[in-house]
Formats: structure tokens, C-alpha cells, sequence
């Protein structure tokens, strides 16, 4: 990249996160938030806001977006109001967002079409930060690898464009069956008379051990859920899952249950509670609560 511009359309949890790394980074960072609480912390952390994509495309040849769903992307990024509609031939646009491939493949024709250069590359949290997954050419990652180097821990190139959004499915189907299947052994565990602490310390270096048995029992034990929002995010991920299955003509039965676990759990709880939550879903099947002896 010849100049340290980069504007982002969305600044919440991951795209406020990202803008404030660039900022520290020396980059100049254009961002755009509907949320006014959001614009603030972005321009506390240094980052300018701008009124209009044509403000922010006529400044910088990269812009990230990072926003909840598929139907934002695309509310963003058509029309004759939207940002594609204001881009120029030869800029670069990576969606981060987790959006649903079919509806990529959408949007990458659109760029085609303009001359605009496109990445997938959707993120994920690990125990060592931000992990990025990208589809696309390798001469166009090249190019943008110095900012994914600068906001996330990892950054793999998995594929063309598509393979981006693909594999963030992958991962969101594989961590969230662990979390959920941690979460029902333990309500077995309670609904037993078991002690889940000593189950825990137990079990933890068998061939049980997986990272949510770490990470994510004692969430559940201590009954921490958070507040970002991270299992309606998680369960419309699973939606996506289970469309693109249905499309592909793949076999999902896991997925399928485990989005019935993160809804039940949604449906009669907070909104703003993260994967720990699910936990929820089997207390009120099984009549139990799930906590650590040494919390009660």
C-alpha cells in the first residue's frame, strides 16, 4: 500500500477494535458508524469520522467493512446511493463481515464489473487475538497483508474469493458444537449430583480436551455470559450454515442441533449474551442450575 488511508464502515466491537490498532499504527482512518457512541470511541482512539461513502472513497483506496449481517453488506454496498456506486476502478474492498457465500459471490460480480478489487475476510477471536480468514488473489492479499498484519494475530489466505466466508462457517460450526456439547455434559454432570468443578479438573487433560473445555467451562461455571452480543451474532451465523448446507446438498446434523441449543438459549434470554449462555437452553429442559460449588 503506497498510502497509510483506510476507511471502515463499522465501528463496534471488531471494526472499533481495528480502527483504533491502525490509528496507533500511524494510518489515517476514515470511519462510519450509524451509532453515535461508536463514532465517538472511534475518534477518541483516533480515527476521523466522514459524512458520506463519497467522503470516504474520494480519501482512501481501502475500505474494511465490518458489520452484523449479510443484508447490512448489502444495504451498504448497493444501489445508486451506496458505496460501490461511489467507488473507483482499482480500489480495494474487504468485507470482514461474516456474510453468507452466496451472497458474496453477489457482490464479487458487482466489483468485477466496476474494476473494484475485492477480499473476504472475515475474523474470529482466538486466545491470542483476532484470527483472519481471506479469499481472494494472492497478489491483492499481498498488497492488504500489512493491515491485516496490524489488526489481527493471524492471517491465512484459504482460497479465491468465497473461501473467506466459507471457512469462517467452518469455524463458527466447529466452536460452537464445542461450547454447546461442554455446556450439556456439565448439566448432566449437575443433573447427576456431581460436583462440575471436580468433573472439570477431571476431565480436562482426557481426550475430552478441547479449547472450550478450557476457555469455556469456566465461563459456565461462573456463570460469566457477557454482554457483546457474541450468541445472536453466533446463532445468524448458524442460519448461514445451515442455507449454504441446504444449497450444497451437504449433510449438517450437528449444525442443526446446535442452532437449535444457541435459539433456545436466545429466545427466553438476553440478547447481549455470549456462547457461554447456552448452558441456559439445558437448565430449563432439565430443571437444573449450573453453577461452581465454590461461587454458591
Amino acid at each position: 500500500m503506497s498510502e497509510k488511508n483506510v476507511g471502515i464502515i463499522g465501528v463496534g466491537n471488531v471494526g472499533g477494535r481495528m480502527a483504533k490498532d491502525l490509528a496507533d499504527a500511524g494510518y489515517k482512518v476514515l470511519v462510519m458508524d450509524p451509532s453515535e457512541a461508536a463514532l465517538a470511541r472511534a475518534e477518541q482512539n483516533g480515527a476521523r469520522r466522514v459524512g458520506s461513502y463519497a467522503d470516504m472513497v474520494g480519501r482512501t483506496d481501502v475500505v474494511l467493512l465490518s458489520l452484523p449481517n449479510s443484508n447490512i453488506v448489502e444495504a451498504v454496498t448497493r444501489g445508486p446511493d451506496g458505496l460501490l456506486a461511489r467507488m473507483r476502478p482499482g480500489q480495494v474492498l474487504v468485507d470482514m463481515s461474516t456474510s453468507l457465500p452466496s451472497r458474496t459471490a453477489e457482490l464479487v460480480g458487482l466489483c468485477q464489473e466496476k474494476g473494484i478489487r475485492f477480499l473476504d475476510a472475515p475474523i474470529s477471536f482466538g486466545p491470542h487475538g483476532m484470527d483472519i480468514m481471506v479469499g481472494g488473489e494472492q497478489a491483492l492479499f499481498d498488497e492488504i497483508y500489512p493491515v491485516f498484519e496490524i489488526v489481527g494475530h493471524r492471517t491465512t489466505l484459504v482460497g479465491p474469493n468465497g473461501h473467506g466466508h466459507y471457512t469462517k462457517l467452518v469455524q463458527n460450526m466447529i466452536s460452537g458444537v464445542n461450547i454447546a456439547v461442554v455446556a450439556e455434559g456439565m448439566a448432566f454432570a449437575a443433573k447427576a449430583g456431581l460436583d462440575i468443578d471436580r468433573v472439570w479438573e477431571a476431565i480436562r487433560t482426557t481426550g475430552a480436551a478441547v479449547n472450550q473445555v478450557e476457555r469455556g467451562y469456566p465461563r459456565i461455571a461462573k456463570r460469566e455470559f457477557g454482554q457483546g452480543g457474541q450468541l445472536a451474532l453466533h446463532t445468524k451465523d448458524m442460519r448461514y450454515v445451515l442455507e449454504t448446507a441446504k444449497a450444497l446438498g451437504a449433510t449438517t446434523p450437528f449444525s442443526e442441533a446446535l442452532l437449535e441449543v444457541f435459539g433456545g438459549a436466545l429466545e427466553k434470554g438476553d440478547k447481549l449474551w455470549g456462547q457461554s449462555a447456552c448452558i441456559t437452553y439445558y437448565e430449563d429442559r432439565m430443571g437444573i442450575h449450573v453453577e461452581s460449588p465454590a461461587r454458591r
